[in-house]
């Protein structure tokens, strides 16, 4: 006995106590023990004693849980050949495989691969389009990769720390937006606000889309001279600084 009673100091292993009847056979009780790790793995386990049945001892069962749902393997499906043998099988799946698929596999896969390649298109050449006018910018590199950061969403807003798990909440701490984006940020805050109201493109700013930095670059661009998108790189990079200055 002193024997088990150290293999359970070693094992730190518990009683997990049990439900039903105090006896399980006519001389004493029987139970479970586990360890704090099967515990935690089974929060909801439990043991119960069901009654006596043609026998001394009454059975146990243990009820083991996994996220609050009981533990099963589900039966993985098994094609039996024997099916085959019934000249029933081969109308069935027809059948089923029609009222299943309204359109051929290979329909409807190819039209998924026409989706794909279009929004991948359409994402290429916006892509394209914004870096030919961030190109065409006479100002330093620094300021153009700048501009390119912000069209792939590479600005450290609180939308984008967010997603990284870094920050608890996409709230713009300058002036308590709900969501702070790149587009939040270098046009809609209130230092940004404050830079283009008083800015040459201040009519343009006000009409142009707001789906993207990208978008927002082509509009400007094909308004003003080549000339001016050097002003309005550095007016973004004037709110970007603003930005950062009010935070840090």
């Amino acid at each position: 006995m002193d024997g088990f009673r150290e293999a359970i100091d070693t094992c730190r292993l518990r009683d997990m106590g049990f439900k039903g009847n105090w006896f399980t056979w006519q001389r004493g009780v029987s139970g479970f023990l586990a360890s704090e790790e099967w515990c935690t793995q089974f929060p909801n386990a439990e043991v119960i004693h069901l009654p006596i049945y043609k026998s001394d001892h009454a059975p146990i069962l243990l009820k083991a849980t996994v996220g609050g749902g009981e533990w099963r393997r589900d039966r993985a499906f098994y094609f039996e050949a024997h099916w085959l043998s019934n000249s029933e099988c081969e109308k069935i799946v027809e059948r089923t495989w029609k009222d299943y698929c309204t359109e051929p596999v290979h329909a409807r896969i190819g039209k998924r691969i026409k989706e794909k390649e279009w929004k991948l298109k359409q994402r290429e050449n916006g892509d394209n389009e914004a870096w030919r006018v961030i190109w065409s910018i006479e100002g330093p590199p620094k300021l153009k990769h700048f501009l390119w950061r912000g069209c792939k969403g590479g600005l450290a807003v609180m939308e984008r720390l967010y997603k990284r798990h870094i920050v608890q909440s996409m709230e713009c701490r300058v002036c308590g937006a709900e969501v702070e984006s790149v587009i939040h940020s270098l046009f809609e805050c209130h230092y940004a606000k404050e830079i283009w109201r008083s800015s040459m493109v201040a009519d343009i700013i006000t009409r142009a889309p707001s789906s993207s930095m990208g978008d927002i670059l082509v509009w400007v661009r094909e308004r003003v001279e080549k000339k001016e998108m050097g002003c309005f790189g550095a007016l973004c990079w004037a709110a970007w600084h603003c930005r950062n200055t009010h935070i840090f």
